[in-house]
């Protein structure tokens, strides 16, 4: 049975807004790289903290003996990250290009400096990524 009066119609059509308003409310599908993104993020911070521990002191400064200590703090709670870095398969490229970041940010000369076709290659890559 059809309705055909005004009310009918506009009593249906009230409801449309909610049926299109509640398919849009469903929650976003995870980023395939979910993981490894937050891997990344956790480890280039703890990163840049040990980086910002070098200040060019002498080896046998008390401070930077200290600092030593700060650092191999940071180096441990590296390990939870960079395990979930080494072991994910990225997915995107966004995923690619954050692990090509971290690894930039570790060692952002690493690979340039080595002469053989491995180290230029993987520096070659790593800029790519990062670009």
């Amino acid at each position: 049975m059809t309705i055909s009066t005004r009310r009918g119609f506009l009593a249906g059509a009230a409801t449309l807004p909610l049926v299109a308003h509640a398919t849009s409310m469903a929650p976003p599908a995870a980023h395939p790289d979910a993981e490894l993104l937050a891997a990344c993020a956790a480890f280039d911070d703890l990163e840049r903290q040990a980086l910002a521990t070098f200040a060019g002191r002498d080896f046998d400064d008390p401070a930077e003996i200290a600092a030593d200590f700060e650092r191999e703090s940071i180096v441990e709670a590296q390990i939870p990250p960079v395990d979930i870095i080494a072991s994910h398969h990225a997915i995107t490229k966004e995923g690619m290009a954050a692990r090509a970041r971290s690894i930039r940010l570790w060692a952002p000369d690493e690979f340039r400096e080595n002469g053989h076709f491995s180290g230029r290659t993987v520096h070659a890559l790593l800029r790519d990524l990062t670009a």
